[in-house]
């Protein structure tokens, strides 16, 4: 009796131990297909986003860069939206200050206005690099009516544009002084006088004001459509390629 009592006893121990046994096997396998799956679903995706990625034609690869170069030109449009005097100005507002000058001399009518072409095209292209160059133009046509009316086509009239009157006068005075310098390195070639013949500071509405940063915002818009345009129609492999460009 009490033989085949141990020998059942033992035989439960036995199966106790083979019980534990399996659980620890059966646990162990699970932590390490926890521990893998994610690990090898990991590895298949990139090699898949890299396959796909090298699966690009060379039309999908242009296209990818035709869109960066778009999205960097209108970054900084952006940029300058944001970040510009000029946009900043109040159209119905502006702070602005007119100036006319004439040149004099014993010149054909022909070299008067090559002289002013040349200090307009040096004014309008950044010439005056002390001051933001959207903030100034240079005009060469025939005088304005506030101008002396016996003057004509010998007259350029100079406009600044400025947030405040303390800025406008700031400005004002580098770039009368940049004029004069200009103009005596032109006299070293040719014997002519300049002038100044009218200056009118003021707070007006300024249509030009109101017509360029439209025209800025018009073509900003036009940019952000071009740009959605072209990212709306790439494949689902070349927006992978987009993002693992940063």
């Amino acid at each position: 009796m009490n033989s085949v009592l141990e020998e059942k006893v033992i035989d439960f121990r036995d199966l106790l131990a083979a019980v534990v046994q399996k659980v620890t096997v059966i646990f162990v396998v699970a932590v390490l297909c926890a521990i893998l799956f994610p690990t090898y679903k990991y590895i298949k995706d990139s090699k898949e986003a890299t396959t796909s990625v090298g699966e690009l034609s060379d039309d999908q690869k242009e296209q990818i860069e035709t869109y960066h170069e778009k999205k960097m030109a209108y970054e900084r449009m952006e940029a300058y939206v944001n970040d510009s005097d000029f946009m900043k100005l109040d159209p119905y507002n502006t702070v602005q200050e007119v100036m006319s000058y004439k040149v004099t001399d014993n010149l054909s009518a022909s070299d008067v206005n090559g002289i002013i072409e040349v200090i307009c095209r040096w004014m309008n292209g950044g010439g005056i690099e002390d001051v933001d160059n959207d903030l100034i133009n240079c005009d060469n046509s025939i005088a304005k009516s506030s101008t002396d009316m016996e003057i004509n086509s010998n007259v350029f009239t100079v406009t600044i544009w400025a947030l405040d009157m303390s800025q406008l006068q700031d400005m004002s005075a580098i770039v009368q002084a940049k004029i004069d310098g200009f103009a005596a390195n032109i006299q070293e070639t040719y014997t002519f006088e300049l002038t100044k013949v009218c200056d009118v500071s003021s707070s007006v509405y300024s249509s030009e004001v109101e017509n360029r940063q439209k025209n800025i915002m018009s073509n900003m818009d036009t940019a952000k459509s071009e740009l959605d345009a072209i990212y709306g129609g790439f494949t689902d492999y070349q927006k992978d390629a987009l993002n693992s460009d940063g």
